[in-house]
This record gives structure tokens, sequence and C-alpha cells, in this order.
């Protein structure tokens, strides 16, 4: 688990709100997320959790609200920073994969920071290796996606969203859409870069990986936060009766 004892903020949110059409998503969401804290995001299908962590990188316009990163307002634009710089700095890793089908292993990582970074292409591929290496999968560097498993790609992804050297990382349920004996391998490489101080954002169902890793844990319901807390507190002394039915629902 990281330590958070410096507590500058990665990232603050105050008032947010998401509608589509009539329906509103998220209904006045106050955060903050300190640099070198990981936080995991739990809730119900439907809570807002992923639209939350899509407006975070702006994936999403929100439709009210203000959302800052290292105390630079990038919701509403302050024209400080253009959302081609907040998105480099700011990793994303998705339910599904995305990789480019008809490039190798290597050439998906190195694709960001060669046309957005222009970075040179010994420097970029140098990068792209160690990355490789990092979440296991240097001897891959040459195969095309269709080749893997869902968890290789999945690996391939997050050393992909690393290339751009971002400040902070949001996983958005990344293992949602693998077999299971596939989530422990992805689950290892999030646990080693919480180790090693990253800032994260982590939607999950992953109950286990949220108690061990989370610095703290953010409860989502109808688009609101009902609760937060380190996970002693989350899991073993939850305040509100809305928590205590959901843990219910996912642990037995």
């Amino acid at each position: 688990m990281s330590e958070t004892a410096v507590k500058t903020k990665a990232i603050e949110v105050n008032g947010l709100r998401k509608s589509f059409g009539n329906q509103e998503i998220l209904t006045g969401i106050d955060l903050k997320i300190n640099d070198g804290e990981v936080v995991c995001i739990i809730g119900p299908s439907g809570s807002g959790k992923s639209t939350l962590l899509r407006c975070l990188n702006l994936l999403e316009g929100p439709s009210d609200g203000t959302i800052s990163f290292n105390g630079d307002v990038i919701f509403p634009s302050s024209g400080s920073l253009n959302l081609r710089e907040v998105r480099s700095k700011v990793g994303m890793v998705f339910q599904q994969f995305n990789l480019w089908p008809h490039k190798t292993v290597l050439n998906n990582v190195i694709e960001a920071p060669l046309l957005v970074r222009k970075r040179n292409k010994a420097e970029a591929i140098e990068k792209a290796e160690s990355l490789l290496r990092k979440v296991g999968l240097m001897e891959k560097r040459d195969v095309y996606p269709s080749s893997l498993s869902g968890g290789q790609q999945q690996r391939v992804a997050i050393a992909r969203a690393l290339a751009m050297d971002p400040k902070i990382m949001l996983f958005d349920e990344p293992t949602s859409a693998l077999d299971p004996e596939l989530v422990g391998e992805v689950l290892k490489v999030m646990k080693d870069l919480a180790a090693e101080g990253m800032t994260m954002v982590v939607v999950t169902h992953e109950m286990n990986f949220a108690r061990d890793v989370a610095d703290r844990i953010i409860f989502m319901d109808q688009g609101v936060v009902v609760e937060e807390g380190p996970p002693s507190e989350i899991f073993s002394q939850p305040k509100s009766e809305r928590l205590r039915q959901f843990l219910t629902s996912v642990l037995g």
C-alpha cells in the first residue's frame, strides 16, 4: 500500500454532474485524490463509477462542476492545459483492451509516444521494451494481439498507457472481460504499480484487490458517493445500510 504522508492533490473534483439527455448519472460528486494514493471505486452496476472515471479523463464532458489536475483547472477549460496534454498525463485502461489488431505488441506500445510525445523511434522502442519486461511480455514484442490471451492483451494495454509517462493511472474494471484464471496476472501488474507509488483510481469488482491494495475506498450508488474510507473501515465497519447491503451481496 502506498504512502500518503504528502497530501499533494493529484485530482480535485467539486460538484461534478453528468447527464445523458434527461437522465442524470452523476449528481454532485466531490472527490480528492492525493499524489501516490490508490483509490478503488466500488458499487453496483449503473451507479456512475465508469462515467466518473471517463469524466476525470474528459472522455465524457461533464454537465457541471469543476475538475482540477495538479492544481490546474481542466474543466471548465481554463486554457492552461489542452485536451491532449490532459490525456497524456492521465493514462487509462479500459474493460476492453482496444489494441490495434494490425500492429505488433511493440508497435501498439510505441504508437502514442511517437505521435503525441514526438519521441524518436529508438527512444520509444527502448521505453516500450522496458515496459514489456515490467508486465512480463517481452517475449511477445513481435506478435499480434490476436495471438495473445485476454490477460496478456490487458497487460499490453497497461504497458501502452505507461509508455506516455502518465502521472495518474485510471482503470475502468480492467479484469471484468477476463476469464477468472487470467485475472490474477493483471492484478499483479497493478499491485506492482501501486507499490511503486503510482497514483491510481480503480473502478473494480475485485473486492480482495480493493481490500489489499487501496489506501481509500469510495462506495458509489445512484450517482453519488455514499461512503468512503480506508479498507479496514469500509469492509469491517460500514456506516450506511446501503453499503452493508452491497457488501453482503458481493461477499456473501
